[in-house]
């Protein structure tokens, strides 16, 4: 039984290489190994970038003569065509890939034909396939991406199939990275809406809307982070989110983004946004970014008695207006004592100040004494 079952895995080995059996003594059926012939060719051609393949021809002719399913020989063949000048056979490297659907260089000179004839989904789709081959390789396969948006109905098929790919997030950074058109942002972005809800995709997020807003396009990163949050345009900005910090799952950047590190700790909590200072180096604690229209407001907020608040002053919300040269401050509310804060009253200028940071920021004082603060709410609204 062992020995008929290792004479059928010789002669199927034998079959898949297309060697004929008839005839010939079984143990001359392999007189060498073709894929070894492929492979020291394929590491030639990665070694040299592909200079070594017009010498590796007659080596591949001969292994593809002993294995006629390879798609080793095919690529080959396509490759020696490209470096000479001639254009590689999509019908090869099509066959290529059918023989073996692993093998990623077929798949990136049909992913550069595909390209460059306009047939961008179905580029889109090989590309899609070769971050799972090259994980090594993301990096350049999602500039290939990115770089589809130029083609031919580009923009459609990567509408289509963005939102259910791995590489949705640095696709969109990298096409906000290369300067292209908002528009194009904005369109794929609809097509991924509501997609934050998914925390595992809110870093890029926020790193998405936050470049957007630094170009100056503040009304194009609001409709950014409202699409991919899947919540109205028209309030993204305009009052605060998680005012009462009642969600502890933050969404920043028009939402809170929390820091801490060596300067202390900050933390959504029962309700609460608790804040542990350490006393010694300034900090930033809380921040979210606002966009509120010109004209007179009040900023208030509320916080539970603390033996720990420490000196009045050192703990602050303060609300910045980001121009397009220096940031100004535009009201400061001190958080200390036992006493609530009172509310302080600010104006939004007409010009210069299209968007704004609300921070809670620390300064240490002279003892940098240990500091505490629990706010339960902070508001902004339009003063009466």
């Amino acid at each position: 039984m062992v020995v008929a079952l290792l004479l059928l895995v010789i002669l199927t080995a034998s079959w898949n290489r297309g060697i004929p059996t008839a005839g010939r003594p079984l143990l001359a059926t392999f007189p060498e190994d073709p894929a070894r012939e492929f492979e020291h060719a394929l590491d030639d051609m990665r070694r040299t970038q592909g200079r070594s393949v017009p010498r590796s021809l007659p080596a591949i002719e001969r292994a593809a003569r002993l294995d006629t399913l390879s798609a080793s020989p095919l690529f080959l063949e396509s490759l020696s065509r490209i470096l000479v000048g001639e254009q590689a056979e999509v019908r090869v490297l099509e066959a290529a890939r059918r023989r073996n659907p692993r093998f990623p260089e077929p798949r990136l000179l049909l992913l550069d034909i595909y390209a460059r004839s306009g047939r961008t989904e179905d580029a889109v789709m090989e590309a899609q396939t070769l971050l799972r081959l090259m994980p090594r390789n993301r990096d350049l396969i999602v500039r290939l991406i990115a770089g589809l948006a130029g083609r031919p109905h580009g923009a459609e098929a990567l509408e289509s199939a963005l939102p259910r790919s791995e590489a949705r997030g640095a696709v969109m950074l990298r096409l906000e990275q290369t300067g292209e058109d908002v528009a194009l942002l904005q369109r794929l972005a609809l097509a991924m809406r509501g997609i934050g809800e998914d925390p595992d995709e809110r870093k890029w997020i926020t790193s998405l809307v936050e470049r957007v807003a630094e170009r100056g396009e503040p009304a194009v990163a609001r409709a950014l982070w409202a699409d991919l949050y899947g919540v109205d345009r028209a309030t993204v900005g305009l009052e605060l989110t998680n005012a009462g910090f009642d969600r502890d799952d933050t969404r920043p950047p028009f939402d809170w983004r929390l820091a801490g590190g060596r300067a202390g700790v900050a933390e959504i909590r029962n309700g609460m946004l608790n804040v542990l200072y350490y006393g010694r180096t300034n900090a930033v604690f809380a921040r979210q970014m606002l966009a509120l229209p010109p004209g007179r407001y009040v900023l208030g907020t509320e916080v539970a008695p603390s033996p720990q608040i420490g000196t009045p002053g050192s703990l602050a919300w303060r609300l910045i207006c980001q121009g397009e040269k220096n940031a100004k401050h535009l009201v400061n509310l001190a958080l200390g004592g036992q006493a609530q804060p009172s509310p302080q009253e600010f104006t939004v200028p007409p010009t210069g100040c299209a968007e704004q940071v609300l921070e809670l920021a620390a300064r240490p004082t002279k003892t940098q004494d240990l500091q505490s603060a629990q706010i339960s709410q902070v508001n902004i609204e339009r003063a009466p």
